[in-house]
């Protein structure tokens, strides 16, 4: 059976008019959860909080629950907490509400979750949010550099469908990822969306946010769509899995994939001039990975894809 995935209910609405009656397991990093426990009130019988993406790590978190009581799971802040959360949601068959505290990531949309393993990033397919709430007035007061950081997932596009196309010419894109130009061109598209909207999303302006959030919508619906995420995840992803293993770098996700959008884009040819002044308009730090770290990277990296068995694109040519 072919199953095409949709985006959850999304309610825009401030915290305070949330609502829950049910028993709440809760998931997110003690700072996401001070910034809006005032507001968002939550019948609270068990709360976790997540440390890294690591299925081991994930499970160890389970087993400090003992029996459980929540009818319902709630992930309030970015990735982390999110993932974990729609990992224990599928364990336990509980609805999930994810609650995000920036745009700082597509996760809260997908029905994904990645997890690191063995030097790289693996996904896997999870639950879907029963409901998302986003409160613009606490996206807005969310840090500058991490408000708008989902920048860089709809941004991936860029690269990630260039590779998507380089494979096809190659012979190199595997059954059931061909290319399809219609989609190819969907792209293009909702890249021109974001990069509109960048400066405004990065100064917590509440058009540009939802303009923002609009973007992640459709980036997210368009992989749905296509039954996979050859399109949005290429070479500038294979960069910040592989930048991971780099203890010295410590840099935050999503700034590891938007220096890895630049580089792509710059191994592939493209004028990244455009894609550059978004990132920096947005308040998103793309030259935090040293020179001698990316000549590390950049040698190694064909391998690392190989290795991986990681879907064809610039990065196995550079």
């Amino acid at each position: 059976m072919v199953k095409i995935w949709n985006i959850p209910e999304i309610q825009l609405i401030p915290l305070a008019e949330v609502r829950e009656p049910r028993p709440v397991l809760l998931m997110a990093r003690h700072q996401d959860w001070e910034s809006v426990r005032a507001k968002l009130r939550l019948p609270l019988v068990s709360s976790l909080e997540p440390m890294s993406a690591r299925l081991e790590h994930w499970e160890t978190l389970m087993a400090l629950l003992g029996d459980l009581h929540a009818e319902v799971v709630y992930a309030v802040g970015g990735v982390l907490a999110t993932d974990a959360a729609k990992y224990l949601a599928e364990i336990f068959s509980l609805p999930l509400v994810c609650v995000p505290t920036a745009l700082d990531t597509d996760a809260f949309l997908t029905h994904t979750a990645n997890i690191q393993q063995d030097g790289c990033v693996q996904t896997l397919e999870s639950v879907a949010a029963q409901q998302v709430v986003v409160d613009f007035e606490t996206v807005a007061a969310a840090r500058p550099e991490q408000r708008a950081r989902g920048l860089c997932s709809v941004l991936s596009l860029a690269t990630a469908a260039w590779d998507w196309k380089l494979a096809e010419q190659r012979g190199k894109n595997l059954p059931g990822k061909e290319f399809n130009q219609y989609l190819y061109d969907q792209t293009q598209a909702i890249l021109q969306g974001v990069l509109q909207c960048a400066p405004a999303a990065g100064m917590g302006d509440p058009d540009g946010l939802k303009q923002l959030l609009d973007c992640l919508c459709l980036e997210v619906q368009l992989c749905n769509q296509a039954g996979h995420n050859r399109l949005a995840k290429g070479s500038e992803h294979y960069f910040a899995y592989a930048a991971q293993n780099l203890a010295e770098v410590g840099l935050d996700w999503q700034e590891m994939v938007g220096q890895g959008i630049l580089l792509a884009a710059e191994w592939q040819g493209q004028d990244r001039t455009l894609l550059d002044g978004a990132l920096r308009s947005a308040g998103i730090p793309v030259d935090r990975v040293h020179a001698s770290e990316i000549a590390q990277l950049k040698e190694s990296l064909p391998g690392y894809c190989k290795q991986h068995k990681l879907d064809y694109g610039i990065a196995y040519e550079i």
